[in-house]
């Protein structure tokens, strides 16, 4: 599965849109799977890799869905009670403020994911409480420290 899954987080890093009948396949079940393992890990995960690579490819997956109203992966991640683990993997993401599926460098870059994806899921009610209070003043801190580090004119 690790191999499976840095596979489609390559396929999906560049941003384009997929063939509509893949959709078939890359459904609300399958975000669901991917949540399951991040959430709850697989027993047959020895190395404990899945649920950072399952990350990267909702992360890469997400790059491709326009349309906020139309994104599966915001909607199985509202229907979701316990989102704990993907939470506090974005905040760490976020904190590092590098983009863990910019794998090929490519023009045009696709947008920088884990801010998209922070931006999807700020987008919808549904979605934008899926954070703790206090990850909301870790987020915060986070975004501050990083615009008061840029210099005058830098563009991040």
């Amino acid at each position: 599965l690790c191999y499976s899954a840095l596979l489609l987080t390559m396929i999906f890093s560049m941003g384009e849109p997929m063939p509509y009948h893949h959709y078939e396949h890359l459904n609300a079940e399958f975000v669901q799977f991917l949540l399951d393992v991040v959430e709850d890990g697989l027993l047959s995960d020895s190395t404990d890799q899945l649920p950072d690579l399952f990350v990267n490819v909702m992360l890469s997956f997400n790059l491709h869905i326009l349309v906020p109203s139309n994104n599966i992966v915001m909607t199985t991640l509202a229907k979701r009670e316990n989102v704990k683990v993907i939470t506090e993997k974005l905040l760490l993401l976020l904190n590092r403020a590098d983009d863990p599926v910019c794998i090929f460098k490519h023009q045009p870059q696709p947008p920088h994911s884990v801010l998209k994806f922070l931006q999807d899921v700020f987008a919808d009610k549904s979605t934008g409480n899926i954070f703790y209070r206090t990850d909301m003043m870790v987020m915060i801190d986070i975004i501050v420290r990083q615009i008061s580090d840029l210099s005058p004119g830098e563009k991040t």
